[in-house]
Parts: structure tokens; C-alpha cells; sequence
């Protein structure tokens, strides 16, 4: 009986660059991904919605932890990953509405963010799914409306060959993402 294998791979390259464009056809069969794609010869299949939040510290005031819109974004000091190409769409969705934010640091880790975040030196914008809700110095505030959600998908190369194990695999991440949210766990599922 034949046997696969699946192997985790992070690469340093940016999705999209130079480097993993003239990579993709050898080097990668599939791919956690960011829509939308960068222009190439890729297909995806959108998995879940990862709706952004704002992370503030457990002692913020009730005031700080009501319901947020896009407009609120505005006059707080936040804290940001670095510039992943989901935080350059991100950033260019909100100045395309007119807000200009007011980031006052940046980090390539997700638990500096939330770390600043609790010590009250602003409020960490992220994405749900980057948060660690197990953290007693941070609350995790409702997303915010009118901020579309990051969607994640699997990707590959159009004119590669999948493998069948490579389309089970595709399959059951589809099937494993769909499932309602359990342990009081909350994701969005797609529509």
C-alpha cells in the first residue's frame, strides 16, 4: 500500500515574490494562504474567515470594551504585526474608507503584540486566530464591523500535478473547517 507523507515547510520568501514565484512549480503542492492570491498561476479553495479584533488589557476601562466600528480605529495607539501582505491589504482597505491609524509599533511575533497589548501601550489590530485567549492580562474585544475578515485558503500551482493524497488532504481541511466551532471556541465559517 503506497504511503504519503506531509511535511511543514515555512519558508522566508513573501507569498508572491520573485523568489516563490520561480519556486512554485517545484518546490511547493500546497499552501496555507492569505486571499486574495498574488497574480501567478495559482487555485485556492477558501477555507474559514479570520475576523480582525482588537486585544487590549485586561484592566481597560468597560468604555474600551464595548462593540467597535471601523471609525473607532482612529484615535487609538495600536499595535501591529509587520508588513505581511495581509496587513498591507488590511491597512489599504482601511485608508481607502478615509482613516488614517495610528500605529505606534510594530512586531513580527503575535505574542509581542498581545504582550504590549496587556501592559496597556495600545491596542493590539489582529487577526482572531493570532490570538492567544488563554492570557489572563488581555481581553479580546467583538471584530469589528465594517472590517472585512482575512480569509484563509489552501493554495497551489494550477499547472502543477496534485497528488491524490494532496486532494484529500485540500478535502479534508474544506470538511474539518466547515465544522461548527466546538469547546466554546469561536470561528467564522464561510458562507
Amino acid at each position: 500500500m503506497p504511503t504519503s507523507v506531509l511535511s511543514l515547510k515555512v519558508t522566508p520568501a513573501r507569498c508572491g515574490s520573485e523568489h516563490s514565484r520561480a519556486r512554485a512549480p517545484t518546490y511547493c503542492h500546497l499552501s496555507f494562504a492569505i486571499l486574495p492570491l498574488p497574480e501567478g498561476p495559482f487555485e485556492s479553495v477558501s477555507l474559514l474567515e479570520d475576523p480582525y479584533v482588537l486585544v487590549v488589557s485586561s484592566e481597560a476601562s468597560p468604555k474600551e470594551r464595548g462593540p467597535l466600528t471601523l471609525a473607532d480605529l482612529k484615535a487609538r495607539p495600536l499595535i501591529m504585526t509587520g508588513q505581511a501582505r495581509s496587513i498591507e491589504h488590511l491597512e489599504a482597505y482601511i485608508r481607502s474608507r478615509g482613516i488614517t491609524l495610528n500605529v505606534v509599533f510594530r512586531s513580527n511575533y503575535n505574542g509581542t503584540v498581545q504582550g504590549l497589548a496587556g501592559a496597556g501601550a495600545g491596542a493590539g489590530l489582529c487577526a482572531r486566530l493570532t490570538v492567544d485567549e488563554r492570557r489572563s492580562d488581555t481581553r479580546i474585544l467583538a471584530p469589528i464591523r465594517g472590517l472585512p475578515p482575512r480569509v484563509i485558503a489552501l493554495a497551489w500551482h494550477r499547472d502543477r500535478y496534485r497528488s491524490p493524497a494532496a486532494q484529500a488532504f485540500v478535502e479534508t481541511a474544506r470538511k474539518i473547517c466547515a465544522q461548527p466551532a466546538r469547546k466554546g471556541k469561536k470561528t467564522t465559517q464561510l458562507r
